[in-house]
């Protein structure tokens, strides 16, 4: 499992999201892939821009 803080700015607009990943791996020819991934929006947020 991962969280991931992202953010993103359009028009002097800050929106942040968090998500949560359950990822599941493959060892494929000595590497390991994501071969599933889930994925689940925590929150969002608008916080004002200063």
């Amino acid at each position: 499992m991962s969280i991931e803080i992202m953010d993103f700015r359009v028009q002097d607009q800050l929106t942040v999201h968090a998500v949560r990943y359950y990822d599941k791996y493959e060892k494929i020819d000595g590497r390991w892939w994501i071969t599933e991934r889930e994925q689940h929006f925590e929150w969002s947020a608008l916080p004002p821009m200063v």
